[in-house]
């Protein structure tokens, strides 16, 4: 290289003459993910280790996904433990201890089932848990507070970043941030995706999601039902206490319309799809559509 031809390496920016904070990792998102992320960091980063958890709405979302459970594998309920978490989630999670598939039409006199299998890994190991949305965010956050390593910045937007070989420039809300490592964990709509690029392929099926949770009449002994029925998939999920979170699929314009029905006309909707085995339901919260 001739010494007047221009090097196509940038020149390393200096670490020392950086003027904003820096972090060891910065998560944007503090959703359920990036706030179990968080606590990671803060529970096996060691001392001294740095984590900033951005999120442009309110930390705190347990309030939010009203009527939303989860299915929680065995893997997720360790390392729950391992974040010391998982015992004051304990009592709200139903162990899953039998699935139970059937396809049938909707308005089929019979729902034969298909295929049945253990909901155990081992005996007396449940390898899933339902737990909803507020049981598994309150014990999360309440331990997010309590830390001394992880610095939230909640209703704050990230403007922009740029990737160096070490570490990431960020400007959030007009200042300046650095970091070792960037997570992105803010969503469908990531900007932190679009920024790096990373492409995604979607496909649009014409279906919205129902979510509810219902009383039942007779016990569910901790089985999961899966109902394939035309429209698309209407799931029954233990909870506690003889309830059971309902994620059922609809076309979209008759998704809406469900939603809109009375009580008695929704419930009614509820029993054409329900299994029989578990007698008639009662809403137990509110619905969500999704």
């Amino acid at each position: 290289m001739s010494d007047t031809q221009e090097s196509p390496l940038k020149e390393p920016k200096s670490v020392s003459s950086f003027e904003g904070e820096v972090f060891d990792v910065t998560i944007v998102g503090g959703g359920l993910v990036g706030a179990i992320t968080a606590l990671c960091f803060d529970r096996f980063g060691g001392d001294g280790f740095k984590t900033l958890l951005v999120e442009r709405s309110e930390l705190d979302n347990r309030g939010r996904n009203r009527g939303r459970a989860y299915a929680l594998s065995h893997s997720s309920k360790t390392l729950l433990e391992m974040i010391g978490v998982w015992e004051a989630m304990a009592p709200y999670a139903q162990p899953i201890v039998e699935i139970d598939i059937t396809d049938s039409a909707l308005d089929s006199p019979f729902r034969p089932v298909f295929l049945n299998f253990s909901g155990e890994i081992e005996l007396g190991k449940p390898g899933a848990y339902i737990i909803e949305h507020e049981h598994l965010a309150g014990p999360v956050y309440e331990a997010l507070q309590e830390t001394s390593h992880v610095e939230i910045k909640d209703h704050c937007g990230i403007d922009s970043f740029s990737a160096e070989t070490n570490f990431v420039d960020l400007k959030l809300d007009g200042k300046d941030y650095r970091a070792n490592l960037l997570i992105g964990a803010d969503g469908r709509g990531s900007f932190v995706r679009q920024q790096c690029g990373i492409k995604v392929h979607q496909s649009d099926y014409n279906q919205d999601g129902i979510v509810v949770s219902v009383a039942l009449s007779r016990p569910h002994e901790g089985k999961a039902v899966q109902h394939f029925l035309p429209s698309g998939p209407f799931a029954i999920l233990p909870l506690p206490r003889d309830r059971a979170s309902l994620v059922w699929t609809e076309k979209r314009d008759k998704a809406a319309d469900m939603c809109a029905l009375s009580d008695e006309a929704f419930i009614e909707q509820i029993n054409q799809r329900f299994s029989p085995k578990l007698g008639t339901v009662e809403l137990a919260g509110p619905r969500g559509h999704f």
